[in-house]
């Protein structure tokens, strides 16, 4: 769509970046990483044609020469002086033509992890991506106990009966009444291809989310959804951001990604371990990434109330989730 660009920093190679604000309307756009053409200035007007410049060389600590491209219809709030950057509240995908993107996103593994390891690390180790990583952690608590399931194979225990085990071996093997608030962690990676030209570099998955169906619960139908069908990531937008320092601090990405060595994300290369219980999307989300950190599924939750409820069935009758075996 055509545009003008409000403001542009030749100057600061890797940093260097392009603000367009559309003719029409006030949603612009933010290009990060982007080393200006020479001939460009403030007050240009530009169109889907226009030559904008050219993706910046990454300093040593990076991987891959990259773009950020955010799409706001605000002023970014918090960017160290930068007033006319966008604030990253709009989808920039429903400005482009996903045709070419066919290959559906793979699943690995799932699992399960007390959630009051929902904790950031002791330790920041500085320079990494965004001014510093948060330092793996090896002492939060997985459920690893397995039970046998008919026809083969072993599925998770958890619950209030089930143990968790850290990584580190610190604490041994526990059974305590915080086991049935419970984080549920998926490895979902998404690859930008077709059938006939997959691609190989992993990119953000843009919807997540997950459902309870008991397949052995009396009372149950196999596969009848139990409570709601929860929404855990959506990249349409995310109207409560007011910059896009919102989305790039360690805070921030403790609340999508993992970072414990039970299930470790990786920059750039994956796997991508997503805690889906971190969601604004839920009954009392308030779209702050730190405090929707606090949400879990709540194993003994009682019927009638949320998935992540904080009032406790007193028995199996009167539970959302009786003891048996449910598909997630």
């Amino acid at each position: 769509m055509p545009g003008i660009i409000v403001d542009l920093s030749k100057d600061l190679g890797y940093n260097s970046w392009i603000i367009i604000k559309d003719l029409a309307g006030d949603a612009g756009w933010n290009y990060k990483h982007v080393i200006p053409d020479a001939t460009l200035r403030p007050g240009d007007p530009v169109t889907v044609t226009t030559f904008l410049g050219f993706v910046a060389k990454t300093p040593a600590n990076e991987i891959l020469p990259h773009v950020h491209l955010d799409r706001g219809n605000r002023p970014d709030t918090d960017q160290e002086g930068h007033a006319t950057w966008f604030a990253p509240n709009l989808n920039p995908l429903s400005e482009f033509d996903p045709a070419n993107d066919t290959q559906k996103p793979v699943i690995g593994e799932v699992k399960f992890r007390k959630q009051l390891s929902d904790v950031l690390g002791d330790n920041a180790v500085v320079n990494g991506p965004a001014g510093g990583s948060e330092r793996v952690r090896v002492n939060a608590r997985y459920f690893k106990e397995t039970v046998a399931q008919v026809g083969g194979g072993s599925i998770p225990l958890v619950g209030f009966n089930a143990k968790t085990t850290s990584f580190d071996g610190t604490g041994g093997d526990r059974k305590e009444a915080g086991n049935v608030m419970i984080d549920i962690i998926a490895d979902v990676t998404d690859l930008y291809g077709t059938a006939a030209n997959p691609g190989t570099r992993p990119v953000g998955t843009y919807h997540l989310g997950f459902s309870f169906s008991p397949t052995d619960v009396p009372g149950f139908h196999p596969d009848e959804q139990i409570g709601e069908s929860v929404t855990s990531i959506h990249l349409s937008g995310m109207p409560h951001w007011k910059s896009v320092k919102d989305v790039a601090t360690i805070n921030s990405a403790r609340h999508i990604y993992s970072n414990d060595r039970d299930a470790n994300s990786k920059l750039w290369t994956g796997p991508y371990f997503h805690t889906l219980t971190n969601t604004s999307f839920t009954s009392g989300g308030d779209g702050d990434f730190v405090n929707d950190r606090k949400f879990y599924w709540n194993a003994r939750a009682k019927v009638g109330t949320a998935w992540n409820s904080d009032v406790p069935a007193t028995s199996n009758a009167n539970s959302m989730y009786p003891d048996g075996i449910y598909s997630v």
